[in-house]
């Protein structure tokens, strides 16, 4: 095998995409058990609740479709677009990534917020370090 062959550079991520694929069936097994089980909710919480399962659900395509782009439609491929560019669905897959993380971690915060009787100090340590890791770019 070359050493940078197509399995050595994509198999891994590859393996790394057939998981997130389990775990998204799961959360969208979660998905559907808190729509039935929580009736009672309120419309602002379900509607955020589905905002971030939407934006899972785009990342997930995006995430199978480079790599449908990669190793189906450029598989023994010598143009310029296959073997220089990223398929455009990168960039849309990080930003969905990016925007899922950030919408946890606020619900986090606000929940901490709720549970501690609005002290700010734990709050803003919370928030604090979401927002480090976050412009810093670490996942």
């Amino acid at each position: 095998m070359a050493a940078n062959s197509t399995e050595v550079m994509w198999g891994p991520g590859f393996i790394g995409c057939i998981i997130a694929t389990v775990f998204y069936g799961i959360s969208f097994g979660q998905y559907m058990f808190y729509l039935r089980s929580f009736p009672q909710d309120s419309k602002k919480l379900k509607l955020f609740i589905m905002t971030v399962f939407l934006f899972e659900t785009i990342h997930q395509y995006t995430l199978i479709g480079i790599y449908w782009s990669i190793l189906i439609s450029c598989r023994r491929s010598t143009s310029l677009e296959c073997t220089t560019q990223l398929p455009w669905q990168m960039l849309l897959g990080v930003f969905m990534s990016y925007s899922v993380i950030f919408a946890v971690q606020g619900f986090y915060a606000h929940r901490v917020w709720i549970i501690t009787g609005k002290n700010r100090l734990i709050t803003a340590i919370i928030v604090r370090s979401h927002s480090h890791h976050f412009f810093r770019g670490e996942l």
